[in-house]
């Protein structure tokens, strides 16, 4: 019998979304969810960014639903120097 995966709710915020919208993708799992991560298009949606300072940058989220803990990474900069940003809700 295998362990049973943590199970995750993921969502995102694309660049120019206002603050407070969210697209809520559903359940998740760990690795499925570093596949969201590694497949999302981060500079592209940089760009969009910074043509729209006062909305949202481009953000996923993750909420454990077994301890309710949320984590959230954004990223911020140019093309040519950016990083990410990272956040943790206990």
């Amino acid at each position: 019998m295998t362990p049973k995966q943590d199970i995750f709710k993921w969502s995102l915020q694309l660049a120019g979304y206002d603050h407070s919208r969210a697209d809520q993708k559903g359940e998740t799992d760990y690795e499925n969810f570093i596949n969201e991560f590694r497949m999302f298009p981060w500079i592209e949606q940089l760009e969009t960014a910074i043509k729209l300072p006062d909305k949202c940058a481009p953000t996923l989220s993750v909420k454990d639903l077994k301890t309710g803990k949320n984590f959230w990474i954004s990223m911020a900069g140019d093309r040519n120097d950016h990083g990410y940003l990272i956040g943790y809700i206990p």
